[in-house]
């Protein structure tokens, strides 16, 4: 029997979005949601990192504040140390007072310079000096005290520790270490409320660019999704256009009770409908699977290189449809 087998041409029907643009499409809308979740862990960051450095700044402050306090503290007691014990000395002439008078004030000579790197400037510094001046003089009047003891003249060495000069060195040193303390303090208490205010200058200006990185983030992602969202209805249109073209099709094809073939050159598969298989005498079941080479070897041996010459003309563009009339061997 005769059977044209094919009439194959480029489809002309409905256009079908790629499959890539909507991936396309969707990709970016990906990006677009990790860009803004590291933008907002790198904002999160820095504002983390911003509250960590206002912490330690505040602490630093706050440290010195309370060595100041302590060493302070020590002053004023080491002070009440040294006077008890040269009146002790005056008044017994033991030489453990006098021992313990020199372990004190070597104890006290090292808070007094703890003091001073804690004063590095303003009026810490200036009662700094003061104390350290005040005790100078007292340790001078001290030292007399202890000399007139050891040469037996404890008398001279009380009336020098009850004298007015030596209570105003003392009433010096107290109101000078309290004056440094209270200097320190406010130093210390300025230092606190620079790092804070520059801590709220540096957050406010954090805060207004992570807000307009997050709009813009926003915006961006809304034209993305957009685009996404566009372009996926656009391929479900094109789609359900295809679907409705195939349906036609095939509706046409089943009023014309007419045959068709479809080929596919990746992997040589060559499918008929059931009415295409029926008219060259084959039963489905037993014509499948076909392939070109099986085609070829049912068809006459006459038809065999007139129809394999119109496919190669076809394939490498010099026809626009492939023809071919070809007479096929029935099953039986």
């Amino acid at each position: 029997m005769k059977l044209p087998i094919g009439d194959h041409a480029p489809p002309s029907g409905a256009a079908i979005v790629p499959r890539r643009d909507v991936l396309r499409a969707s990709g970016a809308g990906r990006t677009a949601l990790l860009v803004a979740t590291v933008m907002s862990g790198l904002l999160m960051g820095a504002l983390s990192w911003m509250n960590h450095r206002t912490d330690v700044q505040a602490n630093l402050a706050t440290q010195r504040l309370l060595k100041a306090q302590a060493v302070a503290a020590q002053v004023i007691r080491l002070d009440e140390r040294l006077t008890q014990s040269v009146r002790l000395a005056a008044s017994t002439s033991e030489s453990q007072w006098v021992d313990r008078y020199e372990l004190d004030l070597l104890a006290l000579d090292g808070y007094l310079a703890e003091a001073a790197e804690l004063a590095s400037e303003g009026e810490a510094m200036r009662y700094e000096e003061l104390a350290r001046e005040a005790n100078e003089r007292l340790v001078a009047m001290e030292r007399e005290a202890l000399r007139l003891a050891g040469a037996g003249d404890n008398l001279g060495a009380r009336r020098l520790l009850d004298s007015p000069g030596y209570e105003q060195a003392k009433g010096a040193l107290d109101q000078n270490t309290q004056s440094y303390l209270r200097a320190l303090s406010a130093h210390a208490q300025q230092d606190v409320d620079a790092v804070l205010e520059q801590s709220t200058a540096q957050m406010a200006v954090a805060y207004g660019i992570a807000l307009l990185s997050l709009v813009g983030l926003w915006l961006w992602l809304r034209l993305q999704l957009f685009a996404s969202d566009a372009a996926f209805r656009r391929h479900l249109e094109a789609a359900e256009a295809s679907r409705r073209a195939d349906r036609a099709k095939a509706d046409i094809l089943e009023g014309a009770d007419v045959g068709t073939w479809e080929w596919s050159l990746d992997d040589d598969d060559l499918r008929l409908n059931e009415r295409g298989v029926r008219l060259i005498g084959w039963e489905p079941a037993r014509l499948h699977p076909l392939t070109r080479a099986k085609w070829l070897a049912l068809a006459h041996p006459e038809d065999r290189a007139a129809a394999e010459s119109a496919m190669a003309e076809h394939l490498i563009g010099i026809t626009t449809h492939y023809t071919a009339e070809v007479r096929m061997r029935h099953w039986d």
